[in-house]
Protein backbone atom coordinates (compact mmCIF):
# COMPACT_ATOMS: atom_id res chain seq x y z
CA UNK A 1 0.00 0.00 0.00
CA UNK A 2 2.91 2.64 0.56
CA UNK A 3 4.48 1.52 -2.76
CA UNK A 4 0.69 2.25 -4.48
CA UNK A 5 0.35 5.72 -2.52
CA UNK A 6 3.56 7.10 -3.74
CA UNK A 7 2.26 7.04 -7.54
CA UNK A 8 -1.14 8.00 -9.07
CA UNK A 9 -3.61 5.99 -10.85
CA UNK A 10 -4.12 7.55 -14.49
CA UNK A 11 -6.85 6.99 -17.46
CA UNK A 12 -5.02 8.64 -20.40
CA UNK A 13 -6.59 8.20 -24.21
CA UNK A 14 -4.06 5.54 -24.64
CA UNK A 15 -5.14 3.44 -21.33
CA UNK A 16 -8.47 3.94 -22.51
CA UNK A 17 -8.01 2.20 -25.57
CA UNK A 18 -5.76 -0.31 -23.95
CA UNK A 19 -8.32 -0.77 -21.39
CA UNK A 20 -10.82 -1.89 -24.12
CA UNK A 21 -8.31 -4.20 -25.64
CA UNK A 22 -7.68 -5.98 -22.16
CA UNK A 23 -11.28 -6.33 -22.00
CA UNK A 24 -12.02 -8.62 -25.10
CA UNK A 25 -8.62 -10.30 -24.81
CA UNK A 26 -9.80 -11.36 -21.28
CA UNK A 27 -13.69 -12.00 -22.37
CA UNK A 28 -11.97 -14.89 -24.48
CA UNK A 29 -9.63 -16.53 -21.36
CA UNK A 30 -10.40 -18.53 -18.53
CA UNK A 31 -10.54 -15.50 -16.11
CA UNK A 32 -12.92 -13.35 -15.16
CA UNK A 33 -12.28 -9.32 -15.38
CA UNK A 34 -14.07 -7.34 -13.66
CA UNK A 35 -11.85 -3.44 -13.41
CA UNK A 36 -8.40 -2.39 -14.63
CA UNK A 37 -6.72 -0.07 -12.93
CA UNK A 38 -3.40 1.74 -14.90
CA UNK A 39 -0.64 2.85 -12.15
CA UNK A 40 2.52 5.42 -12.44
CA UNK A 41 5.04 4.41 -9.69
CA UNK A 42 8.38 6.90 -9.52
CA UNK A 43 10.71 4.33 -8.38
CA UNK A 44 8.96 1.25 -10.32
CA UNK A 45 7.66 2.10 -13.53
CA UNK A 46 3.82 1.64 -15.26
CA UNK A 47 2.15 -1.28 -13.39
CA UNK A 48 -1.48 -2.77 -14.63
CA UNK A 49 -3.63 -4.14 -11.80
CA UNK A 50 -6.46 -6.31 -12.52
CA UNK A 51 -9.80 -7.38 -10.55
CA UNK A 52 -9.91 -11.20 -11.36
CA UNK A 53 -10.87 -14.18 -10.64
CA UNK A 54 -11.14 -17.77 -12.72
CA UNK A 55 -14.04 -19.01 -14.28
CA UNK A 56 -14.88 -22.95 -13.77
CA UNK A 57 -11.72 -25.04 -14.43
CA UNK A 58 -8.20 -26.04 -13.66
CA UNK A 59 -6.47 -23.27 -11.50
CA UNK A 60 -4.78 -20.42 -13.43
CA UNK A 61 -1.09 -19.21 -12.30
CA UNK A 62 -0.77 -15.06 -12.39
CA UNK A 63 2.26 -16.02 -14.41
CA UNK A 64 -0.66 -17.07 -17.16
CA UNK A 65 -2.05 -14.07 -16.95
CA UNK A 66 0.77 -12.14 -17.35
CA UNK A 67 1.74 -14.15 -20.16
CA UNK A 68 -2.49 -13.35 -21.88
CA UNK A 69 -1.84 -9.40 -20.77
CA UNK A 70 1.67 -8.92 -22.82
CA UNK A 71 -0.16 -10.17 -26.01
CA UNK A 72 -2.46 -7.51 -25.30
CA UNK A 73 0.43 -4.34 -24.24
CA UNK A 74 2.65 -5.36 -26.77
CA UNK A 75 5.46 -5.81 -23.95
CA UNK A 76 6.57 -8.75 -22.26
CA UNK A 77 5.00 -8.65 -18.35
CA UNK A 78 5.12 -9.48 -15.27
CA UNK A 79 3.71 -10.65 -11.94
CA UNK A 80 4.03 -8.03 -9.14
CA UNK A 81 5.99 -9.62 -6.11
CA UNK A 82 4.49 -11.03 -2.49
CA UNK A 83 1.19 -11.27 -4.28
CA UNK A 84 -0.52 -15.22 -5.04
CA UNK A 85 0.75 -17.10 -7.17
CA UNK A 86 -2.35 -18.69 -8.18
CA UNK A 87 -5.99 -17.27 -9.07
CA UNK A 88 -8.89 -18.41 -7.21
CA UNK A 89 -12.70 -18.66 -7.28
CA UNK A 90 -13.11 -15.10 -5.70
CA UNK A 91 -12.37 -11.80 -7.33
CA UNK A 92 -8.96 -10.21 -6.07
CA UNK A 93 -6.52 -7.02 -7.20
CA UNK A 94 -3.59 -9.16 -9.16
CA UNK A 95 -0.43 -6.41 -10.19
CA UNK A 96 1.54 -6.68 -13.36
CA UNK A 97 4.56 -4.60 -14.60
CA UNK A 98 6.78 -4.64 -17.68
CA UNK A 99 9.95 -6.77 -17.86
CA UNK A 100 12.82 -4.97 -18.09
CA UNK A 101 14.04 -4.98 -21.79
CA UNK A 102 17.45 -4.51 -20.65
CA UNK A 103 20.65 -6.11 -19.24
CA UNK A 104 23.88 -5.29 -18.70
CA UNK A 105 27.15 -7.46 -18.33
CA UNK A 106 30.31 -5.64 -16.95
CA UNK A 107 34.03 -6.39 -16.83
CA UNK A 108 36.71 -4.50 -15.05
CA UNK A 109 40.89 -3.88 -14.92
CA UNK A 110 42.42 -2.14 -12.41
CA UNK A 111 46.13 -1.51 -11.83
CA UNK A 112 47.42 0.55 -8.90
CA UNK A 113 50.22 3.48 -9.85
CA UNK A 114 52.96 1.25 -7.84
CA UNK A 115 52.76 -2.55 -7.57
CA UNK A 116 51.55 -3.67 -4.38
CA UNK A 117 50.24 -0.34 -3.45
CA UNK A 118 46.15 0.73 -3.18
CA UNK A 119 44.72 1.97 -6.12
CA UNK A 120 43.25 5.43 -5.89
CA UNK A 121 40.46 4.91 -7.99
CA UNK A 122 37.02 3.93 -6.92
CA UNK A 123 34.25 2.08 -9.23
CA UNK A 124 30.79 0.41 -8.26
CA UNK A 125 28.24 -1.11 -10.58
CA UNK A 126 24.86 -2.68 -10.48
CA UNK A 127 21.35 -2.37 -10.16
CA UNK A 128 20.28 0.41 -7.50
CA UNK A 129 16.60 -0.12 -7.46
CA UNK A 130 14.04 -1.96 -10.13
CA UNK A 131 14.22 -0.54 -13.91
CA UNK A 132 18.00 1.59 -12.96
CA UNK A 133 21.59 0.41 -13.14
CA UNK A 134 24.40 2.74 -12.75
CA UNK A 135 27.88 2.12 -13.08
CA UNK A 136 30.27 5.00 -11.87
CA UNK A 137 34.22 5.97 -11.34
CA UNK A 138 35.82 8.00 -9.07
CA UNK A 139 39.43 8.55 -9.39
CA UNK A 140 40.77 10.54 -5.95
CA UNK A 141 43.46 13.42 -6.15
CA UNK A 142 46.94 11.83 -5.95
CA UNK A 143 47.10 7.83 -5.74
CA UNK A 144 47.53 5.20 -2.99
CA UNK A 145 45.63 4.73 0.10
CA UNK A 146 44.94 8.71 0.48
CA UNK A 147 43.25 8.80 -3.04
CA UNK A 148 41.20 5.78 -2.55
CA UNK A 149 39.97 7.19 1.00
CA UNK A 150 38.15 10.34 -1.12
CA UNK A 151 37.28 8.69 -4.28
CA UNK A 152 35.60 5.53 -2.00
CA UNK A 153 33.75 8.48 -0.24
CA UNK A 154 32.06 9.94 -3.38
CA UNK A 155 31.17 6.29 -4.59
CA UNK A 156 29.17 5.36 -1.04
CA UNK A 157 27.69 8.80 -1.04
CA UNK A 158 25.95 8.17 -4.15
CA UNK A 159 25.24 4.52 -3.73
CA UNK A 160 23.53 5.50 -0.33
CA UNK A 161 21.60 8.54 -2.13
CA UNK A 162 20.43 6.38 -5.04
CA UNK A 163 19.78 3.05 -2.99
CA UNK A 164 17.61 5.56 -0.92
CA UNK A 165 15.17 6.13 -3.71
CA UNK A 166 16.58 9.88 -4.68
CA UNK A 167 16.64 10.53 -8.09
CA UNK A 168 20.22 10.93 -9.79
CA UNK A 169 19.73 14.55 -10.38
CA UNK A 170 18.94 15.57 -7.10
CA UNK A 171 21.92 12.68 -6.02
CA UNK A 172 24.13 14.94 -7.52
CA UNK A 173 22.81 18.73 -6.51
CA UNK A 174 23.48 16.34 -2.83
CA UNK A 175 27.12 15.46 -3.33
CA UNK A 176 28.10 18.81 -5.31
CA UNK A 177 26.95 20.43 -1.94
CA UNK A 178 28.79 18.33 0.23
CA UNK A 179 32.06 18.36 -1.76
CA UNK A 180 31.52 22.54 -1.91
CA UNK A 181 31.50 22.02 2.18
CA UNK A 182 33.99 20.10 3.27
CA UNK A 183 36.43 21.19 5.10
CA UNK A 184 39.44 20.26 3.53
CA UNK A 185 39.29 21.95 -0.33
CA UNK A 186 42.73 20.78 -1.46
CA UNK A 187 41.10 17.11 -1.11
CA UNK A 188 39.20 16.20 -4.28
CA UNK A 189 37.80 13.07 -6.10
CA UNK A 190 36.46 12.92 -9.68
CA UNK A 191 32.93 10.94 -10.65
CA UNK A 192 32.56 9.77 -14.11
CA UNK A 193 28.51 8.67 -13.40
CA UNK A 194 26.54 7.08 -15.91
CA UNK A 195 22.87 4.97 -16.14
CA UNK A 196 20.72 3.26 -17.79
CA UNK A 197 16.63 3.03 -18.01
CA UNK A 198 16.47 -0.96 -18.02
CA UNK A 199 13.28 -0.51 -19.88
CA UNK A 200 13.49 2.33 -22.08
CA UNK A 201 17.14 1.84 -22.76
CA UNK A 202 17.72 5.82 -22.70
CA UNK A 203 21.74 6.33 -20.87
CA UNK A 204 22.18 8.98 -18.31
CA UNK A 205 25.97 10.34 -18.54
CA UNK A 206 27.02 12.95 -15.60
CA UNK A 207 31.22 14.02 -15.33
CA UNK A 208 32.77 15.93 -12.47
CA UNK A 209 36.09 16.48 -13.69
CA UNK A 210 35.80 12.72 -15.25
CA UNK A 211 37.58 11.34 -18.85
CA UNK A 212 35.21 10.82 -22.30
CA UNK A 213 33.56 7.77 -22.48
CA UNK A 214 33.78 5.46 -25.60
CA UNK A 215 30.35 3.96 -26.75
CA UNK A 216 30.87 0.88 -29.50
CA UNK A 217 28.43 0.32 -31.58
CA UNK A 218 28.48 -2.51 -34.26
CA UNK A 219 32.19 -1.79 -36.08
CA UNK A 220 31.79 1.92 -35.10
CA UNK A 221 33.42 4.15 -31.78
CA UNK A 222 32.15 7.01 -30.75
CA UNK A 223 33.43 9.05 -28.39
CA UNK A 224 31.08 10.87 -25.77
CA UNK A 225 32.66 13.88 -24.50
CA UNK A 226 28.92 15.48 -22.75
CA UNK A 227 29.61 18.73 -20.76
CA UNK A 228 32.37 18.14 -18.66
CA UNK A 229 31.98 20.15 -14.91
CA UNK A 230 35.19 21.14 -13.16
CA UNK A 231 35.14 19.94 -9.17
CA UNK A 232 33.71 22.46 -6.94
CA UNK A 233 31.33 23.81 -9.61
CA UNK A 234 28.73 26.64 -8.78
CA UNK A 235 26.32 25.12 -5.70
CA UNK A 236 23.44 27.33 -6.81
CA UNK A 237 23.68 26.09 -10.65
CA UNK A 238 20.30 24.76 -11.00
CA UNK A 239 20.63 23.24 -14.29
CA UNK A 240 22.43 19.45 -13.73
CA UNK A 241 24.27 18.67 -17.28
CA UNK A 242 23.41 15.43 -17.91
CA UNK A 243 23.98 13.94 -21.42
CA UNK A 244 20.94 11.74 -22.44
CA UNK A 245 21.51 9.24 -25.14
CA UNK A 246 19.72 5.93 -26.39
CA UNK A 247 21.34 2.61 -26.28
CA UNK A 248 20.92 0.10 -28.23
CA UNK A 249 21.58 -3.95 -27.60
CA UNK A 250 25.17 -5.12 -28.08
CA UNK A 251 26.66 -1.79 -27.32
CA UNK A 252 29.80 -1.50 -25.56
CA UNK A 253 30.23 1.31 -22.71
CA UNK A 254 33.98 2.09 -22.13
CA UNK A 255 34.55 4.23 -18.64
CA UNK A 256 38.01 5.02 -17.68
CA UNK A 257 39.92 7.11 -15.17
CA UNK A 258 42.34 10.13 -15.73
CA UNK A 259 45.10 6.91 -15.41
CA UNK A 260 44.35 5.64 -18.75
CA UNK A 261 44.74 8.68 -21.08
CA UNK A 262 47.68 10.04 -18.76
CA UNK A 263 49.77 7.01 -19.76
CA UNK A 264 49.33 8.00 -23.56
CA UNK A 265 51.10 9.55 -26.10
CA UNK A 266 49.26 12.49 -28.06
CA UNK A 267 45.64 12.21 -29.53
CA UNK A 268 45.20 9.69 -26.61
CA UNK A 269 41.53 9.63 -26.93
CA UNK A 270 41.54 8.91 -30.38
CA UNK A 271 44.01 6.30 -29.98
CA UNK A 272 42.34 4.15 -27.57
CA UNK A 273 38.88 4.49 -29.57
CA UNK A 274 40.96 2.80 -32.96
CA UNK A 275 42.05 0.03 -30.82
CA UNK A 276 38.99 -0.94 -29.65
CA UNK A 277 37.21 -0.26 -32.76
CA UNK A 278 39.55 -2.88 -34.00
CA UNK A 279 38.82 -5.50 -31.84
CA UNK A 280 36.59 -8.42 -32.63
CA UNK A 281 35.78 -9.17 -29.26
CA UNK A 282 32.44 -8.28 -27.31
CA UNK A 283 32.69 -10.27 -23.63
CA UNK A 284 33.13 -6.84 -21.69
CA UNK A 285 36.28 -8.42 -19.59
CA UNK A 286 37.74 -9.48 -22.72
CA UNK A 287 37.41 -5.75 -23.96
CA UNK A 288 38.70 -4.50 -20.82
CA UNK A 289 41.78 -7.24 -20.40
CA UNK A 290 42.83 -6.27 -24.12
CA UNK A 291 42.39 -2.87 -23.79
CA UNK A 292 44.83 -2.57 -21.14
CA UNK A 293 47.19 -4.78 -22.32
CA UNK A 294 47.59 -2.66 -25.97
CA UNK A 295 47.58 0.46 -23.71
CA UNK A 296 50.77 -0.64 -22.15
CA UNK A 297 52.50 -2.16 -24.78
CA UNK A 298 52.85 1.20 -26.47
CA UNK A 299 56.30 1.97 -27.00
CA UNK A 300 55.29 5.16 -25.56
CA UNK A 301 53.93 3.92 -22.46
CA UNK A 302 54.73 6.01 -18.93
CA UNK A 303 52.21 5.08 -16.47
CA UNK A 304 51.91 8.27 -14.48
CA UNK A 305 48.72 7.55 -12.17
CA UNK A 306 46.22 4.58 -11.04
CA UNK A 307 44.33 2.77 -14.29
CA UNK A 308 40.88 1.56 -13.99
CA UNK A 309 39.12 0.36 -17.23
CA UNK A 310 34.99 -0.37 -17.15
CA UNK A 311 33.66 -2.03 -19.56
CA UNK A 312 29.82 -2.56 -19.88
CA UNK A 313 27.63 -4.76 -22.57
CA UNK A 314 24.34 -4.02 -22.77
CA UNK A 315 22.01 -6.46 -24.08
CA UNK A 316 18.49 -6.80 -25.66
CA UNK A 317 16.15 -9.49 -22.96
CA UNK A 318 13.77 -9.98 -25.78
Amino acid sequence: LGDFFQGKVSLTADNKKLYEKITKGFAKSQLRLKEIYFYDNPEKGKQIYLYLKKKKGREISTRQAAVLLSSMTMEKMKPLPDQKKMIGNYYEIYGFTPEEKFHVIAGIHTSPMIAGDENGDSFSMGKVREGSFVSMISDGMGTGQEAKKESRKIIEVMEELLGAGINESQSIQLLRSMMILQPEKEKYATLDFFQLDLFAGIGSFFKIGACPCLLKRKDKVEILVGERTVVGMDLFQSRIPFCRKKMESEDLLVMFSDGVLDCMPQNNIETLASFLEEMDVVRPQAVADRLFDRITNMEEYKKKDDITILVLGIWDRY
